[in-house]
């Protein structure tokens, strides 16, 4: 493991917001706040938070680098927050 490295910070996030564990996955986000793909897991971390501002920005930032995956969650974005706001 490589505890500086921005690319492994950014695959030990995915899995942890994968296993439910966001406090781990927002500690390893902090340590890849540069790398391109951590954009689109902060993303996801904001969108898990209720923080749909923050995860447009950040889902926009990853998009403007290329990622497919951004724009995906994206555009699905909405939906996730109608779903949850029809909850209430």
């Amino acid at each position: 493991y490589y505890p500086e490295d921005p690319v492994a910070n950014h695959n030990v996030a995915a899995v942890a917001i994968s296993r439910g564990d966001y406090e781990k996955a927002r500690r390893h986000m902090e340590k890849c706040r540069n790398h391109d793909q951590a954009y689109n897991n902060l993303g996801i971390l904001y969108i898990l938070d209720g923080d749909y501002e923050n995860a447009e920005k950040s889902f926009k930032k990853a998009m403007s680098n290329g990622s497919k995956e951004a724009e995906h969650n994206y555009k699905n974005m909405h939906s996730i927050r109608d779903r949850k706001s029809n909850k209430r």
